[in-house]
């Protein structure tokens, strides 16, 4: 593993953002049929507001679990002792 080649070792990774990942997928497939490239737009209030509180669901899962899925990934190392 790359970050045990830098001294790190593992103490957990996961995914995160999970419960967003279908939306994620959905825009950027929108994004891709478009053809709009790669430009940013603002979510609409009400929208990014419920994307926030749907990501409460990953919140209360993370502090049990690790995620199978998700549009990022976390990975908490410690350095090794010498």
């Amino acid at each position: 593993r790359a970050t045990e080649a830098v001294g790190l070792n593992v103490e957990r990774a996961t995914y995160v953002f999970a419960s967003t990942l279908p939306f994620f997928i959905a825009a950027r497939l929108v994004t891709k049929l478009r053809g709009s490239g790669d430009r940013v737009q603002a979510l609409p209030p009400l929208v990014a507001r419920s994307l926030l509180a749907v990501t409460r669901l990953d919140e209360m899962l993370l502090a049990r679990w690790n995620l199978p899925v998700g549009s990022s990934v976390v990975l908490c190392g410690r350095k090794a002792l010498s």
